[in-house]
């Protein structure tokens, strides 16, 4: 069940909260069956393809996990030797067989995430990768319409609105607000729902990007279900959705670039951009945020490769 009733009364100038519902079909895939589909949409700008690439399995893709799967085994099994090495030397009990048994799958994951890195670094330090760039050169205006979902479950009210009327600034200073509309979508509570409302009612009066508002009084399947139930309701009347967490912070810039690439690559089926933290205060979350901003791009690189 959805609270889909207006503002409050005596505010005729409030908009709809929701738009009028164009339902679309969502099917529950099967993403580990083979074989089940008709094979990828061709993507008319990455020119002619020979048959035997698919979205999923690009080529070389096996060749390029089982080196980095050796590889990690090759420094996990050095490190657990040398380690068993200094055990051995005054006798070896069961804390050493439990410190053995811990300390090889620690490590392999360790090593994983440095080989990771290191590949991630050499690709884009020798120009193999294209490295990320938030927005496409030649930037022309969009054609198609981009939901924004803010999925909330009983957050901190002003803080979720405040980065959302940030996020509706940048797009309509770019001139993009006729091509995006931002979607609040709550599983909260009573008391926190009613809160939302409020900033709801402030905030989407005064902003050109359109900014709807609906919260389930049943948190059926939670995040994924929120998110579902939306597309099945609203899908039909967008091309592109964006899904952002409740703390998300994404530029104008970013946001339009990724619509634009979805637009010019039409087979692009999903998109993601590289995370990083922001407004740290603590000594801790500053040392987050300086690792995410040096060791995002770089591990996001390898991961791609």
């Amino acid at each position: 069940m959805t609270v889909d009733s207006p503002g409050r009364p005596g505010h005729p100038a409030l908009p709809a909260r929701l738009p009028a519902d164009v339902p679309i079909d969502m099917p529950l895939q099967n993403f580990r069956a083979r074989g089940t589909g008709g094979g990828p949409t061709p993507d008319p700008l990455a020119g002619p393809s020979n048959g035997s690439d698919t979205l999923t399995s690009p080529e070389g893709m096996s060749s390029r996990r089982l080196l980095l799967f050796l590889l990690t085994m090759l420094l996990a099994t050095t490190a657990s030797a040398a380690v068993q090495d200094s055990l051995l030397g005054d006798g070896i009990d069961l804390w050493d067989v439990a410190l053995l048994v811990l300390f090889f799958p620690l490590f392999a994951w360790i090593a994983f995430g440095f080989l990771n890195a290191l590949i991630g670094f050499v690709l884009l330090m020798t120009r193999m990768h294209p490295g990320f760039v938030p927005v496409p050169q030649n930037r022309q205006p969009l054609t198609g319409q981009t939901a924004v979902l803010i999925p909330v479950h009983n957050e901190d009210v002003d803080a979720v609105f405040g980065r959302i009327a940030r996020m509706m600034h940048a797009i309509e200073a770019a001139g993009e607000a006729g091509s995006f509309a931002f979607f609040v979508l709550s599983d909260s509570g009573e008391e926190s729902g009613a809160q939302e409302v409020a900033a709801w009612e402030v905030l989407a009066p005064g902003s050109r990007v359109p900014l709807y508002y609906r919260r389930r009084t049943d948190n059926v399947a939670r995040k994924p279900g929120n998110v579902a139930d939306w597309v099945r309701r609203f899908g039909g009347g967008y091309d592109h959705m964006l899904v952002l967490d409740a703390d998300s912070l994404m530029s104008g810039d970013a946001m339009i670039g990724m619509a634009q690439v979805m637009e010019r690559r039409p087979s692009v089926g999903l998109l993601q951009t590289v995370p990083t933290i922001r407004g740290a205060t603590t000594l801790f979350q500053r040392w987050m945020q300086f690792n995410s901003r040096l060791y995002g791009p770089i591990s996001t690189a390898g991961l791609v490769w």
